[in-house]
């Protein structure tokens, strides 16, 4: 075949190299085993989760949701559904920032703050009831076992009242790139039965011997699964 003048028609070795450009990109997606999927899409949900709070400081003198002007603090169980109600969900806040409409009465799922990897794991949890399921938990600041621990909240607490901190609060004791914001939650690394939300968890780690971990300074990166009630 020949490229006629004034056509922008493709060759055949053209039409290859673009196959061939196709093919690269797509590797690491149909590459992964079918166990590895749900890993990977939860760890790209928690970072579009990372560059929300990152939008979020950046509107709101470097604060952490709630932000500076809040009155309450954020839960440590996690669940994506929100209403206008929501206060003390991280979901209320960063609703629009991924592409959700603002908190009204009507519940709305962030459907990034929920790990593909839990509906597998429990199909009776169907889609329209995700709104209420818990499958990550906030950095609370109470991991003694990790030497990158905080001695705050840093998404604040709503009882005892915490406010929400700064990330500048967070790297004035560690750096971002070791403290965690967000991880993968069930009942080996929360194992106390009080907690009215555990029950909900899975038994165990939904990704096998790792736990997908979102850290401050954005990235995300699997977390080796340790003894009961390590994080």
């Amino acid at each position: 075949m020949r490229r006629t003048q004034g056509c922008a028609g493709f060759t055949r070795t053209d039409l290859l190299a673009i196959i061939a450009v196709l093919v690269l990109l797509l590797l690491p997606v149909f590459g992964q085993p079918k166990s590895r999927v749900p890993q990977v899409t939860c760890a790209n949900n928690l970072r579009q989760v990372g560059q929300a709070i990152q939008m979020f400081a950046d509107e709101n003198a470097d604060y952490l949701p709630p932000g500076p002007k809040a009155n309450i603090g954020l839960l440590t169980g996690q669940t994506p559904g929100y209403t206008t109600t929501s206060k003390s969900s991280l979901s209320y806040y960063l609703a629009t920032y991924l592409g959700s409409p603002a908190p009204s009465s009507t519940r709305t799922d962030v459907r990034a703050l929920f790990c593909p990897a839990f509906e597998r794991y429990n199909t009776a949890y169907l889609v329209t009831t995700i709104s209420i399921r818990y499958s990550y938990a906030l950095n609370d600041g109470m991991v003694p076992e990790d030497p990158y621990n905080l001695t705050f909240k840093p998404f604040g607490y709503p009882s005892p009242l915490e406010y929400p901190h700064t990330i500048a609060d967070i790297q004035a004791q560690q750096p971002l790139s070791k403290v965690y914001s967000i991880m993968d939650a069930d009942k080996l690394n929360y194992t106390n039965t009080l907690l009215s939300w555990r029950f909900d968890l899975p038994d165990q780690p939904v990704h096998g011997k790792t736990r997908n971990a979102l850290y401050f300074d954005g990235h995300v990166a699997p977390r080796l699964v340790g003894k009961a009630g390590t994080r």
